[in-house]
């Protein structure tokens, strides 16, 4: 088979608005929300971002193929893992980007550019990954090859590979000897019965291949951060988030989609969202919901309090910037659209996860053979026996 399937790298036409705040010049920190809250105590939304600038015109684009090992010791927290890796992934890449995924058996997806619908679309279809009956990491390194060597679009990019695996593969899977070229193998040996002498010798035999373990999701920020710093250019390293309501304001919620660690007190007290590297393209977001407190007359009120802290060049940095808003009696102002974007971002992969919890429940659920004593009452118990087990 012939993978001439790339997608071409089409431009994103965004208006982008101003920063709100400068981080040493490698980094762009910005605000979105409506300008105006009504006078009585309400709920108001603030989107985070921050988006890694590097030197010029940036970094050179990225092809990964990633490969995902989905054999029959691939169950639960390793395929957990797994699932956990490419969101993480997926949200280091940039629009400049292309990522394939791929298992021992069969290309998922081709070269595709990475957008908002692509992320969505691709995360979908790992979370859909099942065990199956066999591990031939031999097949999927030559796959992997081919759709690099075949791309229709190349001069200029870099590309590698990723795999995540348990290194638990068949006899007749002989990895090792793949012919590698000039493309560096980067491989992730997942759970603590990982194998880890066929997946450190692949990377040992690629040209600038890494292996790391992985044994649990604590882990992984580390391990992936590692990898993928001198692909993508780390511009901010340690970022940290310490987000404070100030003047009455109560933070009802922090939600931040991409992998990451967060601490959190009561309603009054901070949260910090560490989002650890920040890479060149790279857009962080974190969507803060607050409780304002009623006022008594209009008035232009401080209701946030935003601390970055991190490192560039080894160096310690910090800059705070606070959010204001216009308190008045009436307003027609709609929500702001990067508000309402991420919000649906947050509510499709809410979905998705309850979906998988359900279908893993299901899978546990031993259906009657004898379709004919499938009745109502047995139709009931079914429903019961699902529920218990969610």
């Amino acid at each position: 088979m012939v993978y001439d399937n790339d997608e071409p790298i089409l431009e994103l036409y965004t208006t982008e608005v101003e920063a709100d705040l400068v981080l040493d010049g490698y980094g762009e920190a910005r605000f979105y929300n409506k300008h105006v809250a009504p006078l009585e105590e309400c709920t108001f939304k603030v989107l985070l971002e921050v988006k890694g600038v590097g030197d010029g015109d940036g970094r050179s684009g990225v092809d990964l193929v990633a490969i995902l090992d989905n054999g029959g010791s691939m169950t639960g927290a390793k395929l957990e893992i797994t699932e956990h890796a490419t969101q993480f992934l997926l949200q280091k890449l940039g629009h400049t980007d292309r990522l394939s995924i791929v298992t021992q058996a069969e290309q998922l997806c081709p070269l595709r550019q990475i957008t908002e619908n692509s992320r969505t679309q691709i995360a979908n279809m790992v979370d859909d990954l099942v065990a199956m009956s066999s591990t031939n990491i031999f097949v999927g390194l030559n796959m992997a090859f081919q759709i690099l060597n075949d791309r229709t679009l190349s001069k200029g990019r870099r590309s590698a590979i990723m795999l995540i695996s348990d290194g638990i593969a068949d006899a007749e899977s002989d990895a090792p000897n793949v012919p590698f070229g000039e493309v560096p193998v980067f491989t992730f040996g997942v759970g603590s019965d990982c194998n880890p002498e066929v997946l450190s010798m692949i990377a040992a035999e690629s040209d600038g291949g890494m292996f790391a373990v992985v044994p649990d999701l604590n882990s992984l920020n580390v391990a992936f951060s590692m990898s993928l710093a001198g692909l993508l250019g780390v511009v901010i390293e340690d970022l940290t988030l310490t987000i404070t309501p100030i003047n009455g304001s109560k933070i009802i919620n922090v939600n931040v989609l991409s992998y990451h660690q967060q601490t959190k007190g009561d309603v009054v007290t901070p949260v910090t969202v560490a989002f650890g590297s920040l890479y060149d393209r790279e857009t962080l977001k974190a969507l803060v919901e607050l409780a304002l407190p009623k006022v008594d007359r209009r008035c232009a009120a401080n209701i946030l309090k935003i601390l970055y802290e991190y490192r560039v060049g080894g160096e310690e940095m910090s800059d705070e910037i606070s959010k204001n808003v216009t308190r008045m009696s009436k307003s027609t102002e709609t929500e702001n659209e990067e508000v309402l974007a991420e919000e649906r971002r947050i509510e499709i992969a809410s979905l998705m996860k309850e979906a998988k919890v359900l279908a893993n429940a299901l899978r546990s659920i031993t259906v009657p053979d004898d379709a004919s004593i499938f009745n109502t009452s047995r139709m009931d118990e079914f429903k019961k026996s699902a529920a218990r087990a969610i």
